[in-house]
């Protein structure tokens, strides 16, 4: 099974960041073990955990940030509303990690709703 388009991927380190759609692109550039992303249509919490360490080793950073998910329902998949895992990352220590749902429609609505609610959650998680 390949990632299919509406998965949605961002991985952030602070002053960097990388956006890959493909299991191809999260295996190479973040070293996500690419028989558990396949297996999971790229879309896990251990996949953003994953993603999450990648991103903060390939940048040298402190902190890596990721999210992974559904921008839109996939029936084909059984994906019939939208949500995503995220996980933060220090160290290379996992600090947080867990899923956001929405019932909210529009690719771009929905990512923005993730992009919202990941940084807040990131910024509560650091004050």
């Amino acid at each position: 099974m390949r990632c299919l388009k509406p998965v949605l991927l961002m991985v952030v380190s602070i002053s960097r960041s990388v956006v890959a759609y493909k299991l191809g692109q999260k295996a190479r550039h973040l070293h996500v073990n690419p028989i558990l992303a396949d297996a999971a249509n790229c879309v896990s919490e251990e996949i953003a955990i994953e993603m999450a360490k990648g991103v903060s080793l390939k940048f040298c950073s402190h902190w890596g940030l990721a999210i992974t998910g559904y921008a839109v329902p996939v029936p084909a998949l059984n994906v019939k509303s939208c949500f995503a895992y995220y996980a933060f990352v220090r160290n290379s220590d996992v600090v947080r990690s867990s899923r956001f749902d929405t019932r909210l429609r529009g690719q771009v609505r929905v990512q923005q709703y993730y992009v919202d609610n990941l940084l807040s959650t990131f910024i509560e998680h650091i004050k």
